[in-house]
């Protein structure tokens, strides 16, 4: 990540479902995140043109076969993260794509989201902090 990038302590949550993206833009509120929650892929293209973020959230369920394909505007597909038992992905983002990683997690969970935002972020934040031996933003499996 160009270090020049200054992101928003925040999460841009993508959802299609408007009642379950309100519900889910509530529950993350919880924690300290800033959450933008916007309603399609397209939407959070176009806002990750202008502003950074922590962390994408990617909670639709789409209908290929695979997550990757799913949201491949958005990732690297060779930069996958870790893959945390059939619950989420976590992807390097794709070029041009102003966040630390998208979180694709395709479920209706609530605190199952909330929960996996939360591992994500002290992820991250181990990844991001200064001197920590043996952690880097490179591929790492869970």
């Amino acid at each position: 990540m160009d270090p020049a990038m200054e992101l928003t302590p925040g999460v841009l949550l993508i959802q299609g479902n408007s009642a379950l993206r309100k519900s889910l833009r509530r529950e993350l509120e919880r924690d300290p995140y800033a959450i933008l929650a916007v309603n399609s892929l397209g939407e959070a293209v176009a806002r990750l043109k202008t502003i950074s973020y922590k962390l994408v959230v990617c909670t639709d369920a789409q209908r290929s076969v695979s997550w990757s394909d799913d949201y491949e505007l958005l990732i690297d597909k060779r930069g996958l993260l870790t893959r945390s038992g059939g619950r989420y992905e976590l992807y390097l983002p794709g070029v041009g794509v102003r966040t630390q990683a998208v979180l694709i997690m395709p479920c209706v969970d609530l605190a199952g989201v909330r929960g996996a935002v939360a591992e994500v972020m002290t992820r991250l934040d181990r990844m991001n902090a200064p001197g920590t031996p043996g952690e880097s933003p490179s591929r790492v499996s869970a």
